[in-house]
């Protein structure tokens, strides 16, 4: 079994964003979504909301120290891999969180291949990483 390293989630943001719509453009259930105006309960039965703004977002583990490939499977996975986010109504924005673990005192280092940076780009997604470790 492979260490896991962290996780890389897509978010589609909007105040009048359907989710339902996000799902059947993508072809892909997400982890988590809500429409406007929603209240939302935890795993723990805390409620939140109503919320401010319709938000759908995909989740993926991951196992693997090479980003492009990480970038490239959450695409594959979250059905983006042969549509384009413009399909998408009423987006307001989007972004690919990667957040990635690192022992103390170590640390890691990010290469972004050129056609990543590039559909990120084309679709507008803006790039979050996030860096942590044991002592954060």
């Amino acid at each position: 079994m492979e260490d896991l390293i962290g996780s890389a989630s897509l978010f589609f943001f909007g105040d009048d964003l359907d989710p339902s719509q996000v799902t059947d453009v993508l072809g892909t259930t997400p982890s988590d979504s809500w429409k406007a105006g929603e209240i939302v309960v935890s795993k723990r039965g805390q409620q939140f909301g109503p919320k401010k703004t319709g938000m759908w977002t995909f989740r993926s583990s991951l196992n693997s120290g090479d980003v492009n490939e990480l970038i490239d499977s959450i695409f594959s996975q979250a059905g983006l891999k042969y549509r384009r986010i413009s399909e998408i109504k009423n987006l307001d924005s989007a972004f690919l969180l990667i957040h990635t673990f690192v022992d103390p005192g170590k640390s890691i280092e990010m290469d972004l291949g050129c056609d990543i940076i590039r559909k990120l780009a084309e679709e507008n997604i803006g790039l979050h990483i996030t860096v942590s470790s044991d002592d954060t």
